[in-house]
């Protein structure tokens, strides 16, 4: 039996051979018999197989990425291996390197020495991925869904234990080890779920070229988290310097349903639809296009839904909760939902952006409009005296670059037109206007005395502004899809 470290070697070698494989003119049918592709798993197989045949269209464009694989060091040494092995059916760890290739190769990014998927001794270790974490690790090979319904747990068990804490009076120090137990409880089911989906995941010590490499791409990782904090913690800081404690105390209490809920919302949707970077990986723009406009239209149904009900029930909820006197105002309230639902579409652009590691371009626009937000909602908030409702309007305008530019951004990638990017933004913001202008004049009249009725009416508020803004502010084509992927996840529920 050769050694594995043979064999992992020349089954790298392999992948600088699909070109040869694959580059075979189709049958009748316009399939490429040499060379198969199982897109479920994320695999490829540079042998092929007749029962497993691949698209020629998917074929031609493969081998263009597969021949950014660092793998023709390899070749010349390995050759004789590879015949002597007879084309050994590829093994798992070949396989998810040659996935993850096809997710890195149409941003132009070659791979540092560091991830090379067959390291130079069979003791070799996958350290970048390490370095990413659990998390990233099951979104590299595209098995983030493996987390869904313990994510969900999760988030439960973790919110729980900070309610405990504060509902038992243990102060700060009780909600710090509440927080932290949570944390550790987030890393151990992670770890526990990359070690038996992700083969090659472990520990290693990485050699100092290879962090010398990886820090040269997270390093814009590390910006944009910082760009992220910024953009989601400042305003607080910006209302304790400019305004005074009670402004915060009113604005925290104010956006939290907004904040909780959208989040909550965010996370399911990212968490249901299927991976965008296998499809661009492969090539398949018009696929990537239109998860990318079902993933938009999902995130805008769900915050509008749960914004106008906000809208209509916030007051009420603060009475109940803290005291009337808590509550900023109907307008002020418009204001911060339209900022939630700013921010959440912001997000689901990044993410996509992601994908091509443009990190550069991303975190240097995202950088100027954080800055920009910044100075804004100080001026709005404290030379002009406007109050909460000027912080928040400062935010959305300096947030505006992010707005146009991010879309901009994923049409170049994914080659949309401006101009129908721009036709079909009209139609939502039009429903999303009437919704919410309706909302808040609901919001002045309706009250509720008891958290039952509170609830109820919240949910029913939601139910029916979904249903509005689906027949509203959707094309007839894009209901369709929704509808299909609702009962796809009703299904998986």
């Amino acid at each position: 039996m050769p050694d594995r470290r043979a064999a992992g070697a020349s089954e790298c070698s392999g992948t600088g051979h699909l070109a040869a494989d694959l580059r075979r003119e189709p049958d009748q049918e316009g399939f490429a018999q040499r060379g198969g592709i199982d897109r479920g798993a994320g695999r490829a197989d540079h042998r092929g197989s007749a029962d497993q045949p691949v698209p020629a269209h998917q074929a031609r464009r493969l081998p263009v990425r597969c021949l950014a694989v660092p793998a023709t060091a390899h070749r010349a040494r390995l050759t004789g291996e590879r015949a002597a092995r007879g084309g050994a059916q590829v093994d798992d760890r070949a396989r998810a390197a040659i996935h993850r290739l096809r997710l890195q190769a149409p941003a132009g990014w070659q791979r540092p020495r560091g991830f090379d998927p067959v390291p130079p001794d069979p003791g070799g270790h996958r350290w970048g991925a390490r370095v990413d974490g659990p998390g990233l690790a099951l979104q590299g090979e595209n098995l983030g869904y493996k987390r869904l319904g313990l994510t969900v747990l999760l988030v439960f068990i973790s919110k729980s234990l900070l309610a405990v804490a504060a509902y038992l009076g243990w102060g700060v120090p009780g909600l710090a080890v509440a927080d932290l137990t949570g944390t550790v409880l987030w890393g151990v089911a992670y770890v526990y779920i990359a070690k038996s989906r992700v083969g090659w995941f472990g520990i290693g010590r990485p050699r100092f070229d290879e962090i010398r490499g990886f820090i040269a791409l997270s390093w814009w990782f590390l910006l944009w988290n910082l760009v992220i904090t910024v953009m989601i913690a400042s305003d607080v800081v910006v209302l304790g310097i400019a305004g005074s404690p009670q402004l915060v105390t009113t604005y925290t209490l104010a956006r939290f349903v907004p904040q909780a809920i959208v989040v909550a919302v965010a996370t399911i949707i990212f968490a249901i639809m299927p991976g965008l970077g296998g499809l661009v990986g492969v090539g398949d723009l018009p696929r990537a296009i239109k998860i990318r406009n079902e993933t938009m239209s999902l995130v805008w149904l769900f915050s509008i839904a749960t914004g106008a009900a906000i809208l209509i029930w916030e007051e009420s909820f603060l009475r109940l909760w803290v005291g009337p006197q808590y509550y900023p105002g109907a307008a002020t309230m418009l204001m911060i939902v339209l900022s939630v639902l700013q921010f959440s579409l912001i997000r689901t652009d990044t993410n996509i952006i992601d994908l091509t590691l443009d990190l550069r371009h991303k975190t240097e626009l995202g950088a100027f409009s954080a800055a920009l937000s910044v100075v804004l909602g100080w001026l709005f908030l404290g030379p002009f005296h406007r109050g909460i409702i000027g912080l928040v309007i400062g935010f959305i305008l300096g947030r505006m670059i992010q707005s146009i530019g991010y879309p901009f951004m994923i049409g170049r990638m994914l080659g949309i037109p401006p101009e129908d990017q721009l036709r079909g933004v009209i139609r939502p913001a039009l429903a999303t206007a009437a919704i919410f202008v309706v909302g808040t004049a609901r919001g002045k009249v309706v009250h509720a005395h008891s958290w039952a009725v509170l609830v109820l009416g919240g949910g029913m508020s939601a139910t029916a502004v979904a249903v509005l803004a689906y027949f509203g502010g959707l094309s007839e084509s894009m209901r369709r899809t929704v509808w299909r992927r609702l009962r796809k996840v009703v299904r998986l529920v």
